[in-house]
């Protein structure tokens, strides 16, 4: 194992929040190998967990509600959302076994039915960027404008592709060359200029306060083995860290990148956050052989799923707040809650500006609106009925008109 060396790149954060140690919950069935974690936005499936024989559709908010689907047992590589232009309970998807029955299909939640759309062998990714779909496979790079008719671009034609990242106007390909195996087109996709790099096999677009930044990873155990940043020209992938064994690279939902490891040594091994430093999340973590980091996009709370030998599981890292309360207490009780709940408020001063009263589940998702008429007073009380929301850890936001404030509860 290298000696891990200092991260060069330091990255201030602004953004007020106050950070919970939360323990990683279980998202979707466990016990199974999750290569991959797929989130949807407007559309009735919320998410697809790829494995090796198919896929689980998660149709519910909690990851709870989920249903097996498989094609001939093919393995289920990514799934994208088929968009505006398609059902809403439909998305697209590449599926592999090595035969010809590799390539493109779409999937429909309400039938459960497979259509092929493009046969193409081993396809390795499928990325949605803006209006146009990409998938990359053993012989090129596709692209589509509506996901049913498919072209190749042809400056890889023949070639490899492994990996995409995009951002507003960047494209970038990695494919299965030994060095220089990155190339990055400025919107103009039948223009591709070639990178300074080693072997980067996975890549990662990170939005950090609306900076686009991307990132990659060398896997294995080579001298070049470790994390990657692209510097700011775009002409080359500038090391952060060394190290052996890195398998995955992802953000959580605010856009911080995050690596996990496969079959790591001590003490790089697992998950961790990469900025503003080195910082392990293992804590709790079933398992800590790492196939994927991903994260929906969702607000009121940062979270990081990673999917593992053992099933996916997610962790809450932070849940926004004001530095500068004025309601000094959020008393709930009981805590913890086994049909209703009551909710306290005392402040120093009339609170009169309430805007919304929210509870999230553990991703940070809302499942719940609390009905709330403004009163000019120093004390509130509210009641609340869980309703049918399954047991867990939850969080009571409250938005003012230039304020947010949160308290954790937990439902038996």
């Amino acid at each position: 194992m290298k000696k891990l060396l200092p991260i060069v790149l330091v990255i201030f954060f602004s953004v007020q929040s106050f950070c919970f140690a939360w323990d990683w919950e279980p998202y979707g069935p466990e016990g199974i190998k999750a290569n991959k974690l797929c989130f949807f936005e407007y559309n009735d499936i919320n998410a697809v967990i790829c494995i090796d024989t198919g896929m689980f559709v998660i149709n519910s908010i909690g990851g709870m509600d989920y249903v097996y689907y498989s094609y001939t047992k093919m393995k289920v590589v990514e799934a994208v959302s088929a968009g505006f232009g398609m059902d809403s309970d439909s998305v697209f998807l590449i599926m592999s076994d090595g035969s010809w029955s590799d390539g493109i299909y779409s999937f429909n939640g309400s039938t459960g039915l497979f259509v092929p759309l493009h046969f193409c062998y081993s396809p390795n990714f499928i990325v949605k960027a803006f209006d146009k779909y990409f998938v990359g496979y053993n012989d090129g790079l596709l692209m589509s404008e509506d996901g049913i008719i498919w072209n190749n671009i042809p400056f890889f034609d023949g070639i490899t592709c492994i990996d995409m990242a995009t951002n507003y106007e960047d494209f970038i390909v990695t494919t299965n060359s030994e060095t220089n195996n990155t190339y990055l087109s400025n919107g103009d996709l039948n223009t591709w200029n070639q990178l300074t790099s080693d072997h980067i096999t996975e890549l990662s677009d990170c939005n950090m306060f609306n900076n686009f930044e991307f990132y990659g990873i060398i896997e294995g155990a080579t001298v070049n083995s470790g994390f990657y940043h692209l510097d700011v020209d775009g002409s080359s992938w500038n090391n952060v860290f060394y190290s052996d064994y890195l398998n995955a690279v992802g953000t959580d939902n605010g856009g911080c990148p995050f690596v996990g490891w496969y079959q790591g040594v001590e003490p790089y091994i697992g998950i961790a956050k990469c900025y503003p430093e080195l910082t392990f999340l293992n804590d709790g973590l079933p398992n800590l052989n790492i196939h994927a980091i991903t994260a929906p996009v969702i607000w009121g709370a940062t979270v990081v799923y990673c999917c593992t030998d053992n099933g996916i599981y997610s962790r809450v890292l932070s849940v926004g707040v004001s530095e500068n309360t004025k309601i000094e207490n959020i008393n709930i009780y009981p805590n913890p809650v086994s049909s209703e709940m009551f909710i306290k408020l005392n402040s120093a001063e009339p609170i009169d500006n309430i805007k919304t009263i929210t509870i999230l589940n553990n991703q940070g998702e809302i499942v719940g609106n609390l009905n709330y008429e403004n009163q000019y007073s120093s004390e509130i009380e509210i009641n609340w009925n869980k309703g049918n929301l399954p047991a867990g850890v939850y969080f009571l936001m409250i938005k003012t008109g230039k304020e947010q404030f949160s308290e954790k509860f937990i439902i038996l």
